[in-house]
């Protein structure tokens, strides 16, 4: 075999392994700032009405529901407040139906003899009358409860109770109600409690309760755990039915159908009668569900293959999340790197098509598509789980709940942290207007939050704008910062060089005048050196020329003459002798410069006509 052949091998290998495990496909990141204070968010809460539960009582479920939403700042809304007694004292607890946004307007007040554990409430507005129906516990029994509309009694409805399996003399039973819908289509909302035994464990209950009149349509043993936001309604060619997974605690809880050692995708119809049943993970693995993209789809994590036999012990070890039909059917599935804890819709990409999102096990956010791949996912965060979605938080719509670690944090659908709640809540809206935006809502955890959203000033964004562009801001006013330096740096300098240029400007501007003076003084004193030099020869060559004369003249002179002719001699020689001394002057003149100037005579020439001059 050719080194070609086992290169081509060895490619082809990598390539599989890389596709195999998604590195081909390019996943966005990105940032959640789940770590940003609630004085740099741009939503903050006018709280209307706060109020703490008692810590020695039994903690609701829900401790304050919206009855009616309020549309406009014009209307007014009904919210419901329950206030439990300590544990076990067998006292009544209080439920106040309140008014919004005056939250000091109490409609109506009951008294409900029974630890509240759950309710729900609905506004009647052709009878103008408010009806809260719950569940809750007393004397080792747990009863549903019907009051306001048309009673002015509370109305009781055993549902269920059980042995003590702890030995401290009583059964201890918790309801709450997972889901309130219309699931069978018959005009009436159905509420679906499910009882929980606690340390008691049997027995485990999943209950119909019919709201009108207060009734059990159906009671199915359920013996792992199901929870709210994990069970929804669906209706096709089977016939209405709800499907809901249920989560394997691993207390020991066995029934004729369920195992609490194993999850569970079950679906369920009118009668309570089991449609079909599957297995999805074992204790200790997670497993949860959320309404899918397309109508009676759903979107499900688990870790064992849908459609593996419920007999099949083996372990599976994969994080897998699908998209089902109403039949069980899996549409497509995928893988995620991590177990899930919650999965949701939501446009990420605000496209206008939903994606489904998981929350992973280190708090990351997993963002898919229609084939389930990962196309993004954000950084590790402090975030819990998934709680619901609202339309909408201020001007953002819609908005994301998530419980974090001791409290609940609102989002945007990229993302952005809107808001902080300082509890552990259920958040529901009471302030809608018809633009879908949220202005008041009641966060019930610990504490019943009754609140307005206000949207923070111009000035609030500016420290916020700071906060989310620090490093940009910083590095900007750094820049400009050298900048600066720089430039007055190089000012200084420049005005400095400037300064220098403009002295040795002025100095070459002196020197060249200066020098012109000098050049014009030197030109002068030429010219009049030539002028003198020329005067002196012009001299010299006169008195040579006049010396032999005054000789000859000198000469005649002296023999015998006449008178007159003596005369004429005298005065030409007189007037020779006054040239001469007339040209010593023009000598002596040019000579005033330098008194002694030695200058080259011809010598020779002069003695020659010295003596020709004698001898005539």
């Amino acid at each position: 075999m050719s080194y070609r052949v086992i290169f081509n091998c060895i490619f082809a290998m990598a390539v599989l392994c890389l596709a195999d495990t998604g590195i081909t496909r390019s996943v966005e990141r990105f940032e959640i700032d789940d770590h940003r204070d609630a004085t740099y968010l741009p939503y903050e809460l006018d709280t209307l009405q706060l109020t703490r539960l008692t810590p020695s009582a039994v903690y609701a479920a829900h401790s304050g529901t919206v009855a009616r939403v309020s549309r406009g700042p014009d209307d007014s809304g009904l919210f419901v407040q329950v206030g439990n007694p300590p544990a076990y004292s067998d006292q009544t607890a209080q439920v106040g139906i309140h008014s919004y946004p005056d939250v000091n307007d109490l409609k109506a007040d009951y008294g409900v003899r029974m630890d509240i554990h759950t309710f729900w409430s609905r506004y009647d507005s052709a009878g103008g009358a408010t009806e809260v129906i719950g569940a809750g516990y007393r004397n080792d029994s747990v009863f549903a409860f019907s009051l306001g509309g048309k009673s002015t009694e509370p109305e009781e409805l055993f549902l269920a109770t059980g042995e003590d399996r702890t030995g401290n003399g009583r059964w201890s039973g918790e309801p709450k109600i997972v889901l309130a819908e219309d699931y069978d289509l018959d005009g009436s909302v159905e509420l679906f409690v499910y009882v929980q035994a606690q340390r008691d464990i049997e027995p485990r209950l999943l209950i119909c309760l019919e709201t009108a009149p207060l009734g059990v349509a159906w009671s199915l043993p359920v013996a792992s755990i199901v929870n709210r936001g994990s069970i929804y309604a669906c209706a096709d060619t089977l016939g209405p039915s709800i499907i809901f997974t249920a989560w394997a605690p691993g207390n020991g809880a066995i029934d004729t159908n369920f195992n609490d050692l194993q999850c569970y995708l079950c679906r369920v119809n009118t009668q309570g009668q089991i449609v079909w049943k599957k297995v999805i993970a074992h204790h200790l693995d997670q497993c949860g569900m959320s309404e899918g993209p397309a109508e009676n789809s759903f979107a499900v994590y688990h870790t064992r293959p849908l459609n593996a036999p419920e007999s099949d012990s083996t372990a599976y070890d994969h994080n897998l999340i699908s998209l089902i039909n109403s039949y069980g059917d899996p549409v497509t599935s995928g893988e995620l790197p991590l177990p899930a804890s919650s999965v949701w819709l939501s446009d990420y990409d605000r496209d206008g098509v939903p994606d489904v999102q998981a929350l992973l096990g280190d708090g990351s956010i997993a963002v898919l598509d229609a084939d389930l791949t990962m196309t993004a996912r954000s950084n590790p965060t402090t975030l819990v789980g998934y709680v619901d979605a609202l339309p909408g938080w201020g001007e953002e719509s819609p908005a994301l709940v998530f419980g974090s670690r001791s409290r609940t944090e609102v989002y945007s659908t990229d993302y952005r942290k809107l808001a902080i709640i300082h509890d552990e809540a259920t958040i529901e809206p009471i302030e809608v207007y018809p633009d879908s935006s949220v202005w008041g809502v009641i966060a019930a955890g610990r504490a019943v939050v009754v609140a307005g959203i206000l949207k923070r000033q111009w000035y609030d964004y500016v420290a916020i704008a700071y906060l989310d562009y620090q490093n940009y801001i910083l590095t900007v006013l750094f820049g400009a910062l050298v900048g600066l330096l720089l430039i007055s740096y190089y000012g200084r300098k420049t005005r400095r060089n400037l300064a220098i240029i403009q002295s040795q400007k002025l100095e070459l501007e002196q020197t060249h005048l200066a020098l012109q003076e000098a050049q014009a003084k030197i030109i002068t004193q030429e010219k009049f050196q030539q002028a003198k030099d020329i005067a002196g020869g012009f001299a010299h060559e006169i008195r040579n020329a006049l010396f032999p004369a005054r000789g000859v003249l000198q000469k005649v002179s002296q023999g015998n003459l006449p008178g007159d002719t003596k005369s004429l001699l005298k005065r030409a020689d007189k007037s020779i002798r006054n040239a001469v001394d007339m040209t010593r002057q023009i000598t002596d003149y040019t000579k005033l410069d330098s008194r002694v100037r030695p200058e080259p005579t011809p010598v020779v020439e002069a003695v020659r006509e010295a003596l020709e001059a004698n001898e005539q």
